[in-house]
């Protein structure tokens, strides 16, 4: 995984039944950057279960699971680091 300028920490948030994809999972990148910490709005991947997004997770990086912090959102039901 490459950090852009400025990032020092990623991680990625499962999150399910999101407004804009009903029904779904989908993967969002989660940014921090100094004092601040972002989860992009844009998902990197929607997807059809849940096994479906940890495999897409789990195919391009060597990341581990976390429960999701409060600041993931309400939708939320995995973090990966």
């Amino acid at each position: 995984m490459t950090l852009a300028r400025g990032e020092i920490g990623r991680a990625f948030v499962i999150r399910r039944d999101s407004a804009d994809h009903p029904g779904k999972f989908t993967v969002h990148i989660k940014r921090r950057t100094g004092d601040d910490t972002r989860v992009e709005s844009v998902p990197v991947f929607v997807c059809d279960t849940i096994d479906e997004a940890r495999a897409k997770l789990t195919e391009t990086d060597i990341l581990l699971r976390f429960p999701p912090s409060p600041d993931d959102g309400p939708d939320a039901v995995e973090t990966w680091m």
